[in-house]
């Protein structure tokens, strides 16, 4: 078993919305689907891909020559 640690957030009523939605359909807890969420997410940061996540600030100073 993996140590867990409790944590509380806010998330926008759309964002809780489709949570519950997609739990109901995959008959996963909330707190699994965002666990999953937050590891796609992180490892998407770890690959060379990463620019797709970052903010708009980042993509402009990236384009920006040297």
């Amino acid at each position: 078993n993996l140590d867990m640690r409790r944590v509380n957030w806010t998330i926008t009523e759309v964002q809780h919305q489709a949570l519950k939605r997609l739990s109901q359909e995959t008959g996963l807890s909330i707190s699994e689907l965002v666990r999953r969420a937050l590891d796609h997410y992180v490892h998407a940061l770890d690959r060379d891909d990463a620019h797709v996540l970052a903010s708009p600030r980042q993509k402009e100073a990236r384009r920006e020559p040297r």
